[in-house]
C-alpha cells in the first residue's frame, strides 16, 4: 500500500531512501535518484493528503539524479539541509560535495494547501572545500549542530576509508568524519563548506 495518492506520486515509482530526520509531526525522506523531499506525518497513514511530496522527482536544480545522501534541519533557521554525496565540477576538474539550503513549505492541514503542488524554494548551494576521486565515494551521510560560537557545523561520514576510493577506499579501519562550517568564498557560488577538522573514526 502507499503512503501517498497516486496523483501526487508524479510518475514515479522507485523510493529508495537514503536518509530519514523527523521534524516536529513530520519525517522528511530522501532518495538518492529523486529531487523531491517526501514529508510524512508521523502516524504513517495510508493514501493520506497529510502525505505529500515537495518537489518534483525528475527536475531540480542541477542535472541527472540528485545524489541526495543526508538531509538536515537547523532549528535556529527553520531551514533545511541537503548533501550530495560528490559532484563533478567540469571547469575546474574537481569532484566536492555539495550542501544546499532549502526552505520548505509549512505543513498544513487546510483542504486548498493540501491539493496544492508544493515545492521548496533554494536558498543557496555551496560545494564542499574536502575533494573527492570520483562521484561514488563521497559524503555518505551527515549531521549538523551549532557550536557554541553560534556557527552552524555539518559532519560529514565519508563513504571510502581514508575518503578515498578504490584500494584505499577498503583500507578497513580508517573512517573518517569531516567537520565543515560555512564560509564566504571568492568561487561561483559565493560560499563554501570550508574543513575545520578530520575526525578518524575507531576501527
Amino acid at each position: 500500500e502507499s503512503l501517498l495518492p497516486l496523483h501526487d506520486l508524479l510518475g514515479e515509482n522507485q523510493f529508495e531512501a537514503s536518509e530519514i530526520i523527523r521534524v516536529g509531526d513530520y519525517y522528511y525522506v530522501i532518495c538518492d535518484s529523486s529531487w523531491a523531499v517526501l514529508r510524512l506525518h508521523r502516524s504513517l497513514p495510508i493514501i493520506s493528503e497529510q502525505n505529500q511530496m515537495i518537489g518534483v522527482p525528475q527536475v531540480g536544480f542541477a542535472p541527472g539524479e540528485s545524489g541526495f545522501e543526508a538531509i538536515l534541519h537547523d532549528d535556529t533557521t527553520s531551514t533545511f539541509y541537503v548533501v550530495q554525496e560528490s559532484v563533478l565540477h567540469e571547469h575546474r576538474g574537481t569532484y566536492q560535495a555539495m550542501v544546499t539550503q532549502l526552505s520548505m513549505p509549512p505543513p498544513s492541514r487546510t483542504e486548498e494547501h493540501l491539493q496544492q503542488r508544493l515545492n521548496y524554494t533554494v536558498i543557496e548551494t555551496c560545494p564542499s572545500e574536502m575533494t573527492f576521486e570520483g562521484t561514488s565515494k563521497g559524503f555518505e551521510g551527515a549531521i549538523s549542530l551549532r557550536g557554541k560560537d553560534g556557527r552552524l557545523y555539518i559532519l560529514g561520514l565519508c563513504e571510502g576509508n581514508h575518503c578515498k576510493e578504490e584500494e584505499k577506499g577498503k583500507d578497513a579501519g580508517n573512517g573518517r568524519v569531516v567537520v565543515m562550517t560555512r564560509k564566504q568564498a571568492t568561487n561561483e557560488f559565493g560560499c563554501v563548506w570550508a574543513t575545520v577538522a578530520t575526525l578518524e573514526i575507531p576501527s
